[in-house]
This record gives structure tokens, C-alpha cells and sequence, in this order.
């Protein structure tokens, strides 16, 4: 079973952003920049689970954690370093704020020691 857990997280972890990145070009791209800055500002919440919940699946949380964040970083500042010049002002920093969302649910998702079962289920005090 944890075998399976690991195969599974990081396939996860990347559908997750990848669908929550997508979602953020195109807002970026066909709205106006206050309704993309409204938009992800309400949903900023999604984006944190999206690194969040992938780490949480595995066994070892803090490792999955990591791992996700250095996948992530590098990928993502690779393309934003080489794209950049093709993006739009408000692409760029909606990428930029979802980056740092993603970023901060890899972090609360290293801190927290409680496993996946334990969030979701209730537990007496």
C-alpha cells in the first residue's frame, strides 16, 4: 500500500497544478486584471491544497513535500524564464501569485505532521 502511495502522489501533485496553472493563464489572459485579481484572491485557498493534499498522500509527508517544491520550483521558474517575454504583465504576476500559493501549501503541508487520515477524521480530546 505505501508503494502505491508514493507511485501515486506525484502524478497527483503535478495534474493538481498543472489544471490550477492553466486555470490561471487563461483567467490572466482573457479577463480584465481585476477580475483576475478578485478571482484568485477568493480561490487562493484551492491552490494551496493543490500542493498540499498531493504531499499528504504519501508516507513520508515532509519528504513528498520537498520533493514536490524542488519539482515545482525548478519547472516553474524555468518556464517562466524562458517564456517570460511572451506573457502578458498580468500572466505574469497571476503565475507569480499562484506560484507563492502553491509554494506556501508545500510549507504548511512540511510542517503538519498529522497524516491524511488524521485531518479528516474526527478525533476525540
Amino acid at each position: 500500500m505505501n508503494f502505491l502511495r508514493w507511485l501515486l502522489f506525484l502524478p497527483l501533485a503535478a495534474i493538481l497544478i498543472a489544471i490550477g496553472q492553466t486555470i490561471t493563464v487563461l483567467l490572466a489572459e482573457n479577463l480584465h486584471w481585476y477580475f483576475v485579481a478578485s478571482i484568485l484572491i477568493f480561490f487562493g485557498w484551492t491552490v494551496i491544497i493543490t500542493s498540499y493534499l498531493p504531499s499528504k498522500i504519501a508516507p513520508k509527508h515532509k519528504i513528498s513535500a520537498i520533493i514536490i517544491l524542488t519539482l515545482f520550483v525548478l519547472f516553474e521558474g524555468g518556464t517562466l524564464v524562458l517564456h517570460f517575454s511572451e506573457f502578458s504583465w498580468t500572466v505574469i504576476f497571476a503565475r507569480i501569485y499562484i506560484d507563492i500559493l502553491i509554494i506556501v501549501g508545500g510549507i504548511v503541508a512540511y510542517k503538519d505532521d498529522k497524516s491524511l487520515k488524521e485531518v479528516f477524521t474526527k478525533q476525540d480530546v
